[in-house]
């Protein structure tokens, strides 16, 4: 151990943001496009590089794409679709709570430089605590490189002026290899004597589709006809196998010929098979009425014998309003009503409905361990059944248009797995629990404002949107299912009579008003009884899209929102015992304490001063979640663009040059004062994440971008 000179006990408003690097992504793209008599086709490549926002994180990605078109008669035509694409990375950065080391528990004095400079100099020596420097562990790699095929072969064949025949098949396939690897150097393997550790993983998927349909398009006088009659065969495959290694005999040589011990192994394959019938029939009179009905039936491989075979159809109406009243008006320009109704069924993963089998050794001899999930009985598929209506107003010479969208859409007999006693020997069962409703309304207004081919144009595009997910019923007495799960114990249930998405945790203990209720210490009372604390459903989306232009110049921007929803921070969670946010200090709280504003048991007036460190840093803050839900809402600046076409007459061999200068994700204009004060950015708990959908985690922060992009057109 070498011992460094003390550092200074100073604040250090920037030793988190100097954590990160600015990154680059690179873009570079061109097509050839060529047009013969019986001939045509493009190809085109792409590539990207991107340099991440964490040292020593990347990707690269290659893309190349090819279209052919074939005229040999003028009955036959033939086409080719090929896609392919290598996206590879050295090192993926690890997300979510591995961050909170240093977003949470890392004092505000911490000198970021120093601990990147002593890396450089001794590696993953002399770091304070006997830790791991955070510069070493992201040597510690999760590398990935993915190998995908995608595109299809398609003929069609003119019988008739009114009649063709088709064939299509189509593939969609990659080869993806995953390796993570842990160096020898860290602490832990340095204190056990331990080489390092890897794993490496190999998946294969390809999904094959073959499609053969007959379509015909008919007119009779003021009615035409068209549509089609076909059948599909739909074939999917996935393949993993796995090694790692606990320990390694040559330190650092991450081979599995090099493994000390036993290798980890693992297997698995799948394969399942969907064939399909299916039609589909349009009619329309003099252009004012307009009918759609369509017709699949499915028979699914993952499905019992009895219920493999499932049907859905769909019934679309629309009505030309200004076409059947041949209105000729300068204010009402288009008005087109519509009415939808349609029925859609679902299967299941492969391999559910029968008990299966894990393989593995003890002492040398082989065991099998049943699923701990229950094989259903007597499963359904899904059945999705839904209906819209809307209409699509235009005024004054298509300059104002008004799109809506009301849509009703019920799934019943979904299929979930759910928690069971394991007193039953098992720990959830799979079958056919709920019923989720969701109502919804939709609205796009678009207006040009200004409108002068010669001049200034501006247009503009607002977007509005709410919906509501109910869950209506459960099987038999379900109380609840988890839809996921988050830090601390928090969960997300769809609970029948509530809106999907509750979030499920720990409350404060209060009184018949709504007051905190301590104990005699004067510190927040606890409970283990769960309870509803928000939910995920935002109360509406929408957004505003303005874009301009004059001669040469265009500039675009766009704004977008959720307003409402709640979700549970892990930051929020860890403020308090951490120390390291603005709520720990307000108000002088380290230097005079706090009264929390609640009652004592028998309902007095709480009166009694704590310390901040008692509050802060009490058990109690473990076994309570209600502190930590946060709003949702926020309003963006997601894009700002600005273009130039320059004038290129006087050049024969160029059609088009544009430059570009585009910003995206560039400020957040609102979100709540709380939320802000904790720096997170609302949007990071609804992509997803380590834990779903509504948990923020310690995610790394989303990032603005500035770029440039200039296209030409030869």
């Amino acid at each position: 151990m070498v011992y460094r000179p003390n550092s200074p006990w100073i604040s250090r408003p920037n030793n988190i943001k100097e954590w990160f690097d600015t990154g680059v992504t690179i873009q570079n793209n061109v097509s050839v496009t060529a047009n013969g008599e019986k001939s045509s086709g493009r190809i085109s490549y792409t590539n990207i590089d991107t340099q991440g926002i964490i040292n020593n994180t990347g990707q690269q990605e290659n893309v190349l794409s090819a279209n052919i078109n074939l005229t040999p008669s003028d009955k036959l035509t033939a086409s080719v679709n090929f896609n392919y694409v290598k996206k590879e990375s050295d090192n993926l950065p690890a997300n979510g709570y591995g961050w909170a080391g240093i977003i949470a528990w890392r004092q505000r004095d911490f000198p970021t430089q120093y601990a990147k400079d002593l890396f450089f100099q001794d590696g993953n020596e002399n770091y304070m605590y006997n830790g791991d420097n955070p510069f070493y562990t992201w040597r510690n790699t999760n590398a990935f490189d993915r190998e995908r095929i995608y595109g299809n072969v398609a003929l069609t064949y003119k019988i008739n002026d009114w009649l063709t025949a088709n064939g299509q098949m189509g593939i969609d396939f990659y080869n993806e290899i995953r390796k993570s690897i842990t160096q020898s150097g860290t602490a832990r393997n340095r204190r056990l004597g331990l080489g390092g550790q890897f794993s490496e993983s190999h998946i294969n998927k390809k999904e094959l589709n073959t499609d053969v349909t007959l379509n015909f398009d008919k007119t009779f006088n003021d009615i035409r006809i068209d549509g089609l009659i076909g059948a599909n065969k739909r074939t999917n495959l996935y393949q993993t196998i796995s090694l790692s290694a606990s320990d390694l005999t040559v330190p650092d040589l991450y081979t599995i010929s090099n493994v000390k011990g036993t290798a980890g192994t693992g297997m698995y394959e799948s394969q399942y098979e969907t064939n399909s019938a299916y039609f589909a029939l349009n009619g329309s009179f003099k252009k004012v009425f307009y009918l759609g009905i369509t017709g699949r039936n499915d028979w699914s491989s993952t499905l019992p014998k009895e219920s493999r075979s499932y049907f859905y159809p769909s019934v679309s109406a629309g009505f030309d309003v200004t076409q059947a009243l041949s209105l000729k008006s300068d204010i009402l320009s288009y008005a087109k009503l519509r009415g939808g109704w349609a029925k859609v069924g679902g299967d299941t993963d492969p391999y559910q409905l029968n008990t299966i089998y894990n393989a593995g050794t003890f002492n040398g001899v082989s065991i099998f361990t049943p699923s701990r999930t229950l094989p259903p009985a007597g499963l359904k598929p899904e059945e999705t059944t839904s209906y819209e209506i809307g209409a699509d107003i235009r005024f004054w010479k298509n300059r104002i248009g008004l799109d809506f969208t009301y849509y009703d859409q019920t799934t019943v007999n979904q299929i979930l797995s759910v928690t069971t006693s394991t007193t039953t020997g098992y720990s959830g069962m799979l079958l056919n629990a709920g019923e989720i409703e969701n109502q919804g309304i939709e609205l796009m207004l678009s207006a040009s404002l200004i409108e002068k081919p010669t001049g200034l144009n501006w247009d503009v595009v607002v977007n509005w949107a709410k919906n509501k997910s109910m869950v209506n019923s459960l099987y038999g007495n379900l109380e609840s299912y988890q839809i996921s799960s988050g830090f601390g114990g928090t969960t997300t249930l769809g609970i029948p009579g509530e809106e999907w998405g509750v979030l499920w945790g720990l409350p404060f203990v209060r009184d018949d008003n709504g007051k905190i209720v301590v104990n005699s210490n004067g510190i927040p009372t606890t409970t283990n009884a769960a309870v509803k604390l928000g939910n995920i459903t935002p109360d509406w989306t929408g957004g505003i899209n303005n874009s301009f232009s004059y001669k040469g110049v265009s500039l675009s921007f766009l704004v977008d929102a959720q307003i409402g929803g709640d979700m549970f921070s892990t930051t929020a969670w860890h403020s308090y015992p951490t120390g390291a946010y603005e709520n720990t200090v307000k108000n002088n709280v380290r230097e005079t304490g706090l009264i929390v504003d609640g009652v004592f048991e028998d309902g007095t007036p709480n009166n009694i001063r704590v310390s901040a460190q008692d509050y802060f840093n009490g058990s109690w803050v473990w076994n309570n979640h209600e502190y930590s839900i946060l709003d949702a809402t926020y309003v963006k600046l997601r894009e700002l663009a600005i273009g130039y076409n320059f004038n290129v007459s006087k050049i024969n061999s160029i059609s088009k040059l544009n430059l570009a200068l585009v910003g995206r994700n560039l400020a957040i204009l609102y979100r709540d004062k709380e939320t802000k004060e904790y720096g997170i950015d609302p949007e990071i708990g609804f992509g997803g994440g380590e834990s779903g959908i509504g948990y923020e985690n310690f995610q790394i922060p989303t990032t603005r971008s500035y770029g440039f992009k200039l296209t030409a057109s030869f």
